[in-house]
C-alpha cells in the first residue's frame, strides 16, 4: 500500500471523511489531476526532532470536527470534496471548536463553489477534474464559500460578485508538503500522525490501480491484486 500513496499534504488555517465514491458504469469516481512538478513546488514542512515524531498518543481523531459523510456521485470532484468540504470544515470547527453536528453542517465548505473555479473552461459537466494544489491557492488567495446546495450540483464559475467577497472571509492561511516525494516513507507516515494530533487535517493523493474498480467488496472493501504495474497506473484519488 505504500507505493500506491503518492503524496501528502495538511493544511495551516489559522485565519478563519473522506467521501465515498459512487460506482458509475462499473466505476468508481476519482478526479485528482496533480502532477508531480506541482507537489514540488509546495513548500516543504520544517523537520522535527524524532523525538517529536515519535512522543504520540496510542490513538487520536479528528472525526468529531468532520462533517457528515457525502457523496461525490459520477462527477471527478474528489479534489474539492476533500479540500473544501472535509479538511476545510476540519480545519474551521477546530478553530471555532464546534464538535455538535448541526453547527459542523452549518459550516461545512462547498464543493461546488471550490470545483467552479479550478476546472477547466472545457469541463462543463465536472468529468476530468483538477489538482490539489490549484484548489489550496484558490483557498488561500480568494477563500471558500459555506456550503448551501444540497445534493451537490455541478456548478459553473457564475458567482455573484457578494458570494465571492463572503468566499474572502473563510480563506485558509497556508499549505505544506508532509513528504519529499512520491513514495511514503515511514517517517512521513509519522509526520502525518503528528500533524493529525496538531489537529491539522492531512490531505492525499492516492494511485488508483484497476483493482479499486474490480476488486472492491459489496461491503466497500478494496483488495489490491499483487500482479497490477503501478507504472501504468494514471488514475488518483484525493482524500482527507
Amino acid at each position: 500500500m505504500k507505493l500506491l500513496l503518492q503524496f501528502l499534504i495538511f493544511f495551516i488555517a489559522f485565519l478563519v471523511i473522506i467521501q465515498p465514491v459512487h460506482l458509475h458504469a462499473q466505476r468508481k469516481s476519482t478526479g485528482d489531476n496533480t502532477t508531480d512538478e506541482e507537489f514540488k513546488s509546495i513548500l516543504k514542512v520544517a523537520t522535527r526532532a524524532t523525538r517529536d515524531l515519535t512522543d504520540l498518543p496510542s490513538n487520536f481523531s479528528l472525526k468529531k470536527y468532520a462533517p457528515p459523510v457525502k457523496q461525490q456521485g459520477e462527477y471527478a470532484t474528489c479534489v474539492a470534496w476533500s479540500s473544501a468540504y472535509a479538511a476545510r470544515t476540519v480545519s474551521y470547527a477546530v478553530r471555532k471548536n464546534f464538535t455538535s453536528q448541526d453547527s459542523i453542517i452549518k459550516y461545512s465548505f462547498s464543493p461546488s463553489y471550490l470545483y467552479s473555479k479550478i476546472k477547466r473552461p472545457s469541463d462543463g459537466e465536472c468529468r476530468i477534474g483538477s489538482s490539489i494544489v490549484t484548489a489550496l491557492k484558490l483557498m488561500k488567495q480568494e477563500g471558500i464559500l459555506p456550503n448551501k446546495e444540497e445534493p451537490y450540483k455541478c456548478a459553473s464559475n457564475d458567482w455573484p460578485s457578494e458570494t465571492n467577497q463572503l468566499a474572502q472571509h473563510f480563506k485558509i492561511k497556508d499549505f505544506l508538503a508532509l513528504s519529499d516525494n512520491n513514495v511514503i516513507t515511514s517517517d512521513d507516515i509519522l509526520k502525518a500522525k503528528t500533524a493529525l494530533t496538531e489537529k491539522k487535517p492531512v490531505l492525499l493523493s492516492m494511485k488508483c490501480p484497476e483493482s479499486l474498480n474490480s476488486n472492491t467488496s459489496a461491503e466497500g472493501v478494496w483488495t489490491p491484486s499483487a500482479s497490477e504495474n503501478e507504472s501504468a497506473i494514471t488514475m488518483k484519488h484525493a482524500l482527507c
